[in-house]
């Protein structure tokens, strides 16, 4: 009997969570992405949008602010605010063309594990990473929920929960689901040791080894070794990189070859970081449900979008229980803890079972823990910061590659996620681009990587596209000298990439960015101040608050202990009673100054600071790359 779930206030949407100016930024964010305010078009005044839009100047602000932290909009001095350029010479998005579906053994190279050993090193900066930084977390409050949840758990629960897993992360679970479109009953949800046990028990239900299963290429390089493992074949379907899986090739497969089960992302897609329109997504389940084949969903990356509404799962179309959608906390809140989860369908019972025979739990304290976090840590409130951080990390990105990577480059602009899907000149050599980028520290994902190796020995210009196609006209790119590379874009060591090797890369290649200046390294600032100005005026602003504090501290002391009164000719404390409440004001707020300098200078790197009442006015001075 599926189990019912009661409606709580974690149930509201992320709308409504929202305060009023992120609606706002949000709104204007929308407008930008669209097209509909141009990059480097003026938008709406403070007193214009502040008429129009029915809210305050300083919700207008405060939405300006988020905006220009996002990397969308910039000031200008006396001019007011532009959308930002994001490039002077903006590159542009890879020409991936269709082709015909090929059927392969899979075999993955020692590329990948060579990559991944890389990312052992602390002091390499992480590009070829399948995992975002850890410094954008929350697990200091992560570690407190795991406490307050261990604390709390009866000693039965240890063992009760082994199966399916824990009952509260379970129902919040289904809650999110519910919020976003989708009814699924908690009996559906089976909690795993993240998202790649969660695929790979789908798998297992679903086929046998020799089958069949359509994959997308370029495909996650995981999906590549869970293939191999099981033994089963790859019918490559080709992406798109905006639109996602190219479903005219995958209906003639399903026609042509005995596909068992399809493994697909239809939402930011590793590595192109395509997505699917929501009426593709309901063609793709029309399509399988036609020809009766379970479809894999892997959506790891469901929370990481940069529109305003999140888009729904192919999961949400599914009547008959064939999609077994998959995902985890493992991309939006918790890389170690290792908690996943499938929604298995009508396969909910063989997959429960597998697992029991497998792994049969995932960490019990890991997943009380963010069942607390869940319920009481105020998880949306997270992902609205860790995806206004992407979005602005990935503009930052693509303008630095713009200005330094060479004026053929091409490269993918996803809605979402933390990765950049890069096409270099014809002359650039993933893989010695590679070892360059390791000698300096830095660990990138060569395209060889997400494909099966035996493409690379296609030569350049095979007939593998259907005749009269533009995969015909033009060829695939997957030869031996592949100039791909993968990016990963959620790390604080963005400039760093571009100081070390933009310039000397740009010069190498013969590229006309290597006159553009040096490499952007030192600040990435969205405000038409200097820092070293604003610098200066936080000095200044703390030296005022710590006299202005001592003063108030002082004129207090003398109200509470009249022993304390100095009577000179040049200091009457009579004369002083009537400013006693003025310079009381003054002092406290003077400290409050002391506090916001000191707080945004030392911690947060945002030199805004506010003055007290007296003073009148509000400086803004822009933002500083840690």
């Amino acid at each position: 009997m599926p189990s019912t779930l009661d409606f709580a206030p974690q149930a509201l949407s992320n709308e409504d969570r929202m305060k009023r100016y992120e609606k706002f930024a949000d709104e204007i964010a929308e407008l930008v992405r669209t097209g509909v305010l141009a990059p480097g078009e003026k938008v709406p005044s403070v007193r214009h949008a502040s008429r129009t839009y029915g809210v305050s100047p300083s919700t207008v602000f405060q939405a300006y602010y988020l905006l220009e932290a996002r990397g969308l909009i910039q000031a200008r001095a006396r001019s007011g605010y532009f959308v930002r350029e994001s490039a002077k010479r903006p590159l542009h998005e890879p020409d991936i063309g269709p082709r015909m579906a090929e059927t392969t053994e899979v075999g993955v190279s020692d590329l990948v594990f060579s990559v991944l050993a890389s990312l052992g090193d602390p002091d390499t900066v992480p590009f070829g990473s399948a995992f975002p930084s850890p410094e954008l977390f929350p697990l200091q409050r992560l570690a407190r929920s795991m406490g307050q949840a261990v604390r709390e758990m009866p000693p039965q629960q240890v063992i009760t929960e082994m199966t399916r897993g824990n009952p509260d992360l379970r129902r919040q679970i289904a809650l999110r689901y519910m919020v976003s479109g989708v009814m699924l009953p908690m009996d559906e949800l089976i909690i795993t040791s993240g998202a790649m046990e969660a695929l790979n028990l789908c798998l297992q239900v679903a086929t046998v080894p020799g089958d069949l299963v359509a994959i997308e290429a370029p495909a996650f390089y995981a999906t590549l070794q869970v293939l191999e493992r099981l033994k089963l074949k790859a019918v490559e379907i080709p992406v798109h990189p905006r639109e996602g899986i190219d479903l005219d090739v995958l209906e003639e497969s399903l026609e042509r070859l005995p596909i068992k089960a399809c493994w697909l992302m239809s939402h930011l897609q590793n590595p192109i970081g395509a997505s699917m329109t929501a009426e593709k997504k309901e063609r793709l389940y029309r399509l399988l449900q036609r020809h009766d084949v379970p479809l894999i969903e892997d959506d790891v990356y469901a929370e990481l979008y940069f529109t305003k509404e999140r888009p729904r799962p192919v999961k949400s179309h599914d009547r008959k229980g064939l999609v077994m959608h998959c995902s985890s906390f493992s991309k939006s809140l918790a890389p170690g803890y290792r908690i996943g989860w499938v929604a298995g369908g009508r396969y909910a019972e063989q997959i429960a079972r597998l697992k029991l025979m497998t792994t049969i739990s995932p960490s019990v304290p890991a997943q009380a823990a963010i069942a607390d976090y869940l319920q009481h840590g105020g998880f949306d409130r997270h992902l609205r910061k860790l995806r206004h951080t992407l979005e602005m990390q990935q503009g930052q990105m693509l303008a630095s590659a713009a200005r330094h990577f060479p004026a053929e480059t091409r490269v993918t602009r996803p809605s979402g996620g933390y990765f950049l899907w890069f096409e270099f000149p014809q002359q650039v050599d993933s893989l010695q681009l590679l070892q360059l980028a390791l000698a300096q520290g830095i660990s990138l994902a060569p395209g060889q990587s997400s494909r099966r190796p035996s493409a690379f020995a296609t030569a350049r210009g095979s007939t593998t596209a259907a005749p009269g196609t533009a995969a015909a006209k033009r060829p695939w790119n997957c030869s031996a000298h592949d100039p791909l590379v993968l990016i990963r874009i959620s790390t604080p060591h963005l400039n760093l990439f571009i100081g070390r090797t933009g310039a000397d890369n740009a010069r190498r290649w013969n590229s006309p960015a290597a006159a553009e200046g040096p490499p952007m390294h030192t600040t990435a600032s969205s405000s038409p101040y200097n820092y070293r100005v604003v610098r200066q005026f936080a000095l200044m602003t703390v030296v005022w608050g710590v006299l202005g504090m001592a003063l108030g501290v002082f004129i207090a002391a003398q109200l509470v202990w009249p022993a304390l009164n100095f009577d000179t000719p040049w200091l009457s404390f009579g004369r002083l009673r009537p400013l006693h409440t003025s310079l009381v004001i003054f002092g406290f707020a003077g400290s409050a100054q002391f506090a916001a300098s000191y707080y945004t200078v030392q911690r947060t790197c945002q030199v805004r600071l506010f003055s007290d009442g007296l003073a009148g006015f509000t400086f803004w001075a822009g933002r500083r790359w840690c």
